[in-house]
């Protein structure tokens, strides 16, 4: 396949598609992880949400083989 998605939350599941597909493709975890910080930030939850992103993607992106 070109790509799968379907529970992709953490670096272990990309490592184990990249094994297999093109993409890893990432819905629902991504979209948590914003809204879990922006729910925490008393201030900022755009600025929260942002930042939690990146974080998730940098994170993501150790699965992939180099």
């Amino acid at each position: 396949p070109i790509g799968v998605g379907f529970g992709l939350s953490s670096p272990a599941h990309v490592r184990a598609v990249a094994e297999h597909a093109e993409l890893a493709i990432v819905g629902s975890a991504l979209v948590q992880a914003a809204h879990d910080a922006a729910e925490r930030s008393s201030g900022q939850r755009d600025r929260a949400a942002v930042e939690a992103i990146e974080a998730f993607v940098s994170e993501l992106r150790t699965g992939i083989p180099s």
